[in-house]
C-alpha cells in the first residue's frame, strides 16, 4: 500500500494515515517502537527493491516526495538495479533537461525541497 500511495495524487493525505495505521497495527504485536514501525514502512522495498520514495521519484510526485522525506524516508536505499531514489529522479528529469530552461531547474529544486537560490 505504501508504494501505491506514494504514486497517488493525494499522497499528502494518504501516507500519514497509512503510517499511523501501520504503527497501531504492527508496532506493538511485533515489539517495535513507534519510530521503528514508521521506518520499516517508509523504507519497505517491493519485489524490484523500490521504496515508496523510488515510486514518488518515478512518478514525479512532489507531494509524496516531501511527505516521505518529512517522515524520515531514506534517500540512500538502492533498488535491485543499484539506483537510489535520487538516481531515478535524475534519470527521469534527464530526458527533458534543457540548461536554458530555468523553469525545469526550479521544478527540480522544488522536487528536492531545496531553496531555489542554492542550485
Amino acid at each position: 500500500p505504501m508504494h501505491w500511495a506514494a504514486a497517488c495524487l493525494h499522497a499528502h493525505k494518504i501516507l500519514p494515515l497509512l503510517l499511523e495505521h501501520a504503527v497501531e497495527r504492527y508496532a506493538q504485536p511485533q515489539g517495535l517502537s513507534r519510530l521503528q514501525a514508521i521506518d520499516r514502512f517508509l523504507n519497505i522495498q517491493d519485489i524490484d527493491g523500490q521504496t515508496p520514495l523510488h515510486w514518488a521519484a518515478a512518478t514525479n510526485n512532489f507531494l509524496s516526495w516531501n511527505v516521505l522525506l518529512r517522515y524520515g524516508a531514506q534517500l540512500s536505499i538502492p533498488n535491485l538495479r543499484g539506483d537510489t531514489p535520487l538516481h531515478l529522479l535524475a534519470e527521469y528529469y534527464h530526458d527533458d533537461w534543457d540548461s536554458d530552461d530555468d523553469s525545469l531547474d526550479d521544478n527540480f529544486c522544488a522536487f528536492l525541497n531545496c531553496p531555489i537560490g542554492s542550485r
